[in-house]
């Protein structure tokens, strides 16, 4: 009897366990989304998923695997936490369609690989959090164009470099000048992590490599406390024309919890020639052959336009007459001379007929006024 009710109660109590926990299950179920879209997977292996319209995702010791190209359908997306996980692989490049987010943490996880440069594509990011990873590769640059970035925390990542850029390069035929500064202010937003005043006392290697003349390098000296602040600029000359050359500049010592090789710069210019090396183009037996059938095509309606004018006002007419009055008077000269006028006369009056007296007396009328 004992036993019956034992059993009995052992299925009561397992009923009513089974309840209980469906019903936990329903009221820990993640909300409903609005507007009856569906739920987007995240972390589908962690049974992780959310709206489409999220503006929030807070994922904290929770999720493994690598971080889903799926991220950039978030495009209303706010804040994304995902740091203290074990997330590894890279960041995907489809960040760069969150357009609205405002913090992005990822420190403290096993992230690898080069920082895309889809982040500058962020014109609203107001924090961004990637220390303790294992990130390599240069910080992008697009990164500085960031103007309502605030915080950027990178320390911890050895391999990771690309902390100042050259803010000026200057190339001429004979030398270079450049200055570099921090990639972004924000780098000193944690006075624990990185005090300003230790980056400013700095000393700098400074490496110009070129292919005729070798190998410079040049150390900046380091200033003491009492004195301005170094203005980091520098300049190399008796550089050859049109010479391929690079350009490092690298901190020499490590300052506050950022690594040594995190402040350093790589460019890579070609200084400019000295006169330009284009080759002459030659004009070919072609060329020469169109320019004397144009010029003599131009002549020729020139000419054709200056003898319709010249028809038209009648000026050619009163050349003519002219010319036969001028030969009339020739042969009348010769006719005398050898008593055989008559004879010259009539041969020209039947070659150039005769003689129009009135228009020649009007042309005349017309040179004199």
């Amino acid at each position: 009897m004992k036993r019956k009710h034992f059993i009995l109660r052992l299925v009561v109590w397992t009923c009513l366990f089974c309840n209980i926990e469906r019903t936990a299950a329903q009221f820990f179920a993640d909300p409903p989304c609005l507007n009856q879209t569906e739920r987007i997977p995240l972390f589908p292996a962690d049974r992780k998923s959310f709206c489409i319209e999220a503006r929030s995702i807070l994922l904290r010791r929770e999720v493994h695997g690598t971080i889903p190209s799926t991220i950039g359908v978030f495009e209303n997306l706010h804040q994304l936490f995902l740091e203290l996980n074990w997330l590894s692989g890279t960041i995907p490049t489809e960040v760069g369609k969150l357009s609205e987010l405002r913090r992005f943490y990822v420190y403290r996880n096993l992230l690898t690989g080069q920082i895309p440069k889809e982040i500058g594509l962020l014109t609203n990011l107001e924090d961004f959090r990637i220390n303790h990873n294992a990130f390599s590769g240069r910080l992008p640059e697009e990164i500085s164009a960031l103007s309502k970035l605030e915080h950027l925390t990178a320390v911890k990542n050895p391999l990771l470099t690309g902390g100042i850029r050259f803010s000026e390069l200057n190339v001429s035929h004979g030398g270079v000048s450049f200055r570099w500064e921090p990639l972004h202010v924000a780098l000193f937003s944690q006075e624990e992590l990185h005090p300003r005043n230790e980056f400013d006392r700095l000393e700098w290697r400074v490496t110009l490599a070129c292919e005729d003349v070798g190998v410079q390098k040049v150390s900046v000296v380091k200033r003491s406390s009492n004195t301005s602040k170094p203005e980091r600029i520098y300049a190399f000359q008796g550089l050859p024309a049109s010479e391929r050359c690079s350009l490092d500049v690298a901190a020499l010592e490590g300052a506050s919890r950022y690594s040594a090789s995190f402040w350093s710069t790589h460019k890579e210019f070609t200084t400019l020639p000295l006169v330009s090396n284009s080759p002459v183009k030659r004009k070919s037996m072609f060329d020469m052959y169109w320019y004397v059938f144009g010029g003599t095509a131009i002549g020729l309606c020139m000419l054709l336009m200056l003898w319709n004018s010249l028809r038209k006002r009648g000026v050619l007419a009163c050349f003519l007459a002219l010319f036969r009055s001028a030969l009339q008077q020739a042969f009348s000269q010769i006719g005398r001379s050898n008593g055989q006028w008559e004879s010259p006369k009539r041969n020209l009056q039947e070659s150039i007929g005769p003689v129009d007296e009135e228009e020649t007396v009007g042309f005349i009328q017309r040179v004199h006024r």
